[in-house]
C-alpha cells in the first residue's frame, strides 16, 4: 500500500536516493536546507520508505504586468526504478493538488519535450501549456561589429543588484510570464536545484552611461555550463527594453561564445522584446518538432486566478460570469450591482487555464468557437475580454527550476 501526502523533514535520506537515481546528485545538507522554504514536496511512501517525489518551489508570479499570484513550480519529478509507470506519479500529483490549495492558486512547470513521456504526464494530469520558450543556437559569428561593453563577476553585480531590479522591471514593464523581481531575488535564484544540477560559472556583460561610472543602460546574465561546452544567456535587460543597448550585449555575448568555442544557446519566446535580435547576430531559431521548453499550468484556483487579474467597470459590474468546462464549473465574477445578468461561457479546461492567467484573447476564442456562451452579447464579450486581458509573456533560463 503506497500513501501520499507531504513532505516531511524525516524524509530527506529516503528522497534523496530516488533523486539521486534520476539527477545528478545534490547533498543532504543542501537539500534539508533547501527544502525549509519555500519548498514543498508531494512524496510517495511505502512501507516506512519513501518511493517517489514532487517538489515545489513556491513563487510570487507575475502573472500580468499589475498582477502577482502565488504558484507552485514543480521540478525533478523521481519514482524508484521498481514503481515506474504504475501511476505513482499522478498518486503524488494528486496529493499536491489537496495540499496546497490555499497555499496558492496554481502548480508551474518548466516542462520540455512535447512528444516526451515527461510532457504526456503532467498534460495527463491537467496541466496546460501557457508560454513557448523557443531555443536560439549560435551558427555564425555575428555578422555586425560589437561596441564595447563592461564585465563584471557575480559577485560584482549582487553589489549592485537594486539597479539591475530597476532595469529589469522598466524592460519587461509589459509582460508577465515570470517571478517578481525585488532586491534579494538574483543570490538565491542561483542556488536551487536546477543549478546545482547543471553548475554555471557566472559572469555579467553591463552598459552604462557615460562609461563606468553613470546610471545601469543594461545587462546581460551568462553562465558557463561545467559539464558541456555552452555558454547560455540567462538573462538580458535594458532601461526601458531599448533594443540599442541589447544590441551590443548580445553581440558581445556571441563573440565570448565563438572566441572560447563554445555552444551559444538562448531560451527566449517569440513574444520576447528581444527575440528580433537574435537572427541578425547569427542565431538560429529551432523549431519545436526538434526541441522546445513550455510553461504549463494547472490551475488549482480559477476563481481565485479570475478574481486577482478582473478589471472591474460599469460594462462588467451587472455581469455574473461562469465558466463552464466538462470538468468543471467556476465563477468568475460576481455582480457587484444590480440588475444582475448571468452569463455561462463554455470552453475546454486548457482555455480557462490560459484566460485566468492572462493568456488568452477572450474575443478571438469566442469568434472562433473555442469559447462558446449562453446569455452574452458581443458587448458583453467584448466587456469581459477587457476585464480579463490578454497579457505577453517572457522567461528567463535564470528561473529554471
Amino acid at each position: 500500500m503506497i500513501e501520499y501526502r507531504e513532505y516531511q523533514p524525516g524524509d530527506a535520506e529516503g528522497y534523496l536516493r530516488i533523486h539521486d537515481q534520476a539527477f545528478p546528485p545534490i547533498s543532504l545538507d543542501y537539500w534539508q536546507e533547501w527544502s525549509k522554504g519555500p519548498a514543498t514536496a508531494a512524496v510517495a511512501v511505502e512501507d516506512g520508505r519513501v518511493v517517489g517525489a514532487v517538489p515545489f518551489h513556491l513563487r510570487d508570479f507575475r502573472l500580468r504586468a499589475d498582477v502577482t499570484v502565488p504558484v507552485a513550480f514543480e521540478y525533478s519529478v523521481c519514482v524508484d526504478e521498481s514503481l515506474r509507470d504504475r501511476g505513482v506519479g499522478s498518486g503524488m500529483m494528486a496529493a499536491a493538488k489537496r495540499f496546497l490549495r490555499g497555499r496558492c492558486l496554481a502548480m508551474m512547470v518548466f516542462r520540455g519535450g512535447e512528444q516526451s513521456l515527461g510532457y504526456r504526464y503532467y498534460a495527463r494530469n491537467g496541466h496546460h501549456d501557457l508560454l513557448y520558450i523557443r531555443p536560439w543556437v549560435l551558427r555564425i559569428r555575428p555578422p555586425v561589429s560589437a561596441q564595447a561593453v563592461l564585465r563584471c563577476s557575480w559577485e560584482d553585480f549582487l553589489g549592485w543588484e537594486a539597479e539591475a531590479v530597476e532595469v529589469f522591471r522598466s524592460a519587461y514593464a509589459a509582460y508577465g510570464g515570470h517571478p517578481q523581481r525585488r532586491p534579494g531575488f538574483y543570490a538565491p535564484a542561483l542556488t536551487t536545484p536546477q543549478f546545482l544540477e547543471v553548475p554555471l560559472d557566472l559572469s555579467v556583460l553591463y552598459l552604462r552611461q557615460n562609461g563606468t561610472s553613470g546610471p545601469l543602460l543594461g545587462y546581460a546574465i551568462l553562465g558557463q555550463e561545467r559539464n558541456e561546452p555552452t555558454l547560455r544567456l540567462l538573462e538580458v535587460a535594458t532601461l526601458g527594453g531599448n533594443q540599442a543597448y541589447a544590441l551590443p550585449l548580445l553581440a558581445n555575448y556571441a563573440n565570448m561564445a565563438a572566441d572560447r568555442r563554445l555552444d551559444a544557446c538562448v531560451d527566449m519566446p517569440d513574444s520576447a522584446p528581444y527575440a528580433g535580435l537574435l537572427a541578425p547576430l547569427g542565431f538560429e531559431s529551432t523549431p519545436r518538432s526538434q526541441s522546445s521548453q513550455m510553461i504549463m499550468c494547472h490551475a488549482l484556483d480559477p476563481e481565485g486566478l479570475a478574481a486577482a487579474c478582473w478589471r472591474e467597470s460599469p460594462a462588467t459590474a451587472g455581469l455574473e460570469v461562469l465558466a463552464w468546462t466538462p470538468e468543471r464549473q467556476v465563477t468568475l465574477h460576481r455582480a457587484i450591482a444590480t440588475p444582475r445578468h448571468k452569463v455561462i461561457l463554455e470552453m475546454k479546461e486548457e482555455t480557462l487555464t490560459r484566460l485566468v492567467c492572462a493568456r488568452l484573447d477572450l474575443v478571438a476564442a469566442w469568434r472562433e468557437e473555442r469559447v462558446t456562451a449562453v446569455g452574452a452579447s458581443s458587448a458583453d464579450i467584448e466587456a469581459i475580454a477587457e476585464a480579463l486581458p490578454f497579457q505577453a509573456w517572457t522567461a528567463d533560463y535564470l528561473e529554471y527550476i
